[in-house]
Parts: structure tokens; C-alpha cells; sequence
């Protein structure tokens, strides 16, 4: 029995150490932008020819339901003006709970520097349209239950191909990356389908946007 352990022990170091020994022959997977580095640190630095990204210095939201508020503060920014986010989130009637409506962002964008409006069935097509006229576009999703952002911009990774866009929004909530930019992206096919108000509004609202223009 001593025998038979004392070579087992002995014939498992020496597979041990084979297994662990470097092969000549390996070759490290190349890194580069297009496989696992792309935008991870800072989207600016990933110049692409299919994408458009608006020059906008996105406002970051303070409390964990003014996301609106501070979405059209990022829309005052690149339009010239500012605001502040306190100010605008009383006079918008902004809840604590279930943060501000589409009813109450246009009410208060129509007494506030805009013609504005806010519709249902937005489309890809229509962010991508506005963007190419130097529009971004204030949208209501179903991320964190319910979250407005402003449409930056939008990359189409120089191919034919939907489901490789990336979507790029102007977040007031960006607390969650290695780049606090204020700038987050999503797959844009996948945002699509994510883009849907999560009842906080009292019924199941698909594809918010709000067309906005400055008086």
C-alpha cells in the first residue's frame, strides 16, 4: 500500500508539473478595439466611420427619481443654457417615487426655451434621423424600471448588420462604469426591445420620446 501511494503521489507531481509548464506553441488572443476593448474605458477614444456622437456635457442626476429633470438639463447644456435640477423637479411636480411623466417633461419644456411634444412608437430610424441633423432625443426606457436619457449618439460599427449597432445616451445616472463621462451605450437592437415604460405611468407606454425644439 506505501508502495502504490508513494508512486501515485509521485506520478501526479510529474503530471502536475507538465500541465503546468508554458507551450512553446501558444499564442495570446490579439487584443484590440473590435473584440473585447470596445468602449469599455471611454467612448470618445473609439473613432469609428459608421458613428455619430453629439458634443454634449451630460448633467448627472443628485436623488434617485429626478433622471428627467436632469435629462433636460443635459438638453439645456448642449442647446447653451443650464438649469437646476432642484428647481426644475418642483416645478415639474416630479415624484419620489415614481419620478416624472412625459405629460409633465413637455409642460414644462413649453414654459422653458422649447415647442415641445412627446409621442409613443419612436423608432431607430427617427434617433438616427435626428442625430444626423445634430438633434439628440430625450427618450423614456425600461432600464431601472423606468429611466430618461438623451440620445447622443449611435454607431453602426461600419456594418450592415442591427444587431451590432450601439446606442449612445447622454445618462444622468452613469455611476456604473470605469468612465464616469456621463456617457453610457447598449446594443441598439436590444434597447429596441427594451424600450418600453415599466407602469410607472398607470399603463404600459412603448417607445416614449419627446420632439423638442427651441423657441
Amino acid at each position: 500500500m506505501k508502495i502504490f501511494t508513494s508512486r501515485f503521489i509521485i506520478t501526479s507531481l510529474l503530471l502536475l508539473t507538465m500541465a503546468c509548464q508554458k507551450s512553446d506553441t501558444f499564442v495570446p488572443e490579439e487584443i484590440t478595439p473590435e473584440s473585447n476593448e470596445y468602449y469599455v474605458l471611454n467612448i470618445k477614444d473609439f473613432p469609428t466611420t459608421g458613428k455619430i456622437l453629439l458634443n454634449v456635457n451630460s448633467y448627472q442626476q443628485t436623488t434617485d427619481y429626478s433622471c428627467g429633470p436632469a435629462a433636460i438639463i443635459s438638453l439645456l447644456r448642449f442647446l447653451g443654457h443650464d438649469g437646476n435640477e432642484m428647481t426644475i423637479v418642483n416645478e415639474m411636480g416630479t415624484s419620489t417615487t415614481t419620478g416624472t411623466n412625459p405629460e409633465q417633461m413637455v409642460a414644462w419644456m413649453n414654459d422653458h426655451r422649447f415647442i415641445a411634444s412627446w409621442h409613443e412608437e419612436g423608432s431607430l430610424e427617427l434617433i438616427r434621423e435626428n442625430l444626423s441633423n445634430n438633434i439628440p432625443t430625450l427618450i423614456e426606457w425600461s432600464d431601472w424600471g423606468g429611466h430618461w436619457v438623451l440620445v447622443v449618439g449611435y454607431d453602426t460599427r461600419n456594418n450592415d448588420l442591427l444587431s451590432d449597432d450601439v446606442i449612445i445616451f447622454a445618462d444622468p445616472y452613469d455611476y456604473h462604469d470605469d468612465s464616469r463621462d456621463g456617457l453610457t451605450w447598449f446594443n441598439a437592437e436590444r434597447f429596441y426591445y427594451m424600450w418600453y415604460d415599466a407602469r410607472l405611468f398607470g399603463r404600459l407606454m412603448k417607445r416614449i420620446y419627446i420632439d423638442a425644439k427651441p423657441k
